[in-house]
């Protein structure tokens, strides 16, 4: 027993090497109704496809289930859809609900969050799209464009007209209304969280602030260049943090210490809203984890 739990332990662990892995990010045309696109690319910023999915009337946010799928708000259409990472249709309209949706997010425990951005209001959903209560959140703001992250125990909401950041739990009771406070006239504008106790938060005033999850500020401008509207900002499980660049068509690559990658990594999107990074294990993990699954296989054969 205790080797089969050292065994899951090192898989868990294993999973968290991520050498590789695409961008996916929302964007549209500017002035162009139906002209939104989620387009692919490696880390490195080629393209995979540009066009990967397309029809959309303002795809803003967007996040990935880590098991091949992507939920992409689409406000002009008052929908969220689910594609697979390779952008075929799942459905289009998985989630009906929302007036306007602007926001998604996953717990990892199978439900999906969606943010209105009409009546600042958070649904929540399985991931096949059942409705488990679409006025989850009522307790957000008005004003602004909202946003929204989850580390898998706590929500984290935000919208950019406030100069504060809620947090809730994911059964929807609020811990705090002002578990950060950002300066005057600078609304957060996105919002990521590692899973390791930080969150980072796009502000209107082109800087990144990085702050832990019980509010304690660590560098309010840890990020303060190359940035011009950072609508959507993600991270890749490696240290680095991607922002969308709405105003200057960029996505710009830092470290979460602050330090400059690529202010241009990616350009020419004309508006990008929105974006995800999915890592993929390197080869070697995939092979040290098929030796791991093999020899939990082992024990759990031994021990029945």
């Amino acid at each position: 027993m205790n080797a089969f739990k050292l065994s899951l332990g090192v898989l868990l662990v294993a999973f968290g090497f991520a050498t590789h892995g695409q961008i996916y990010v929302t964007y549209v045309s500017r002035g162009v109704p139906m002209s939104g696109k989620v387009g692919a690319f490696n880390l490195d910023g080629s393209p995979i496809n540009a066009s990967l999915i397309q029809g959309l009337n303002y795809g803003w946010g967007i996040t990935s289930d880590g098991i091949g799928n992507l939920y992409v708000a689409n406000e002009g259409n008052r929908v969220v859809g689910k594609y697979t990472t390779s952008g075929a249709v799942v459905n289009a309209a998985l989630v009906s609900s929302p007036s306007y949706p602007i926001g998604v997010a996953l717990d990892g425990q199978g439900d999906l969050y969606t943010l209105d951005d009409l009546y600042h209001t958070v649904g929540k959903y399985t991931t096949s799209g059942t409705t488990l209560n679409a006025s989850f959140i009522t307790a957000i703001p008005g004003g602004g464009f909202p946003s929204i992250a989850c580390d898998g125990q706590y929500l984290y909401l935000a919208n950019s007209y406030s100069r504060t950041i809620s947090k809730f739990t994911i059964s929807g009771t609020l811990v705090t209304s002002s578990l950060i406070t950002v300066a005057v006239n600078t609304g957060p504008l996105s919002l990521a969280c590692d899973g390791n106790g930080h969150l980072f938060v796009a502000c209107n005033d082109n800087t990144i602030g990085e702050y832990t999850t019980s509010g304690v500020t660590l560098n309010a401008s840890l990020i303060s260049s190359g940035l011009d509207q950072p609508y959507g900002i993600a991270l890749d499980g490696n240290g680095h943090i991607f922002a969308a660049n709405q105003r200057s068509g960029a996505i710009s690559e830092y470290t979460t210490t602050g330090v400059t990658i690529n202010a241009t990594l990616i350009t020419g999107l004309d508006e990008p809203l929105g974006l995800v990074v999915v890592p993929e294990p390197s080869t070697v993990c995939l092979i040290f984890l098929g030796s791991v699954c093999a020899c939990i296989f082992r024990l759990r054969k031994y021990a029945a």
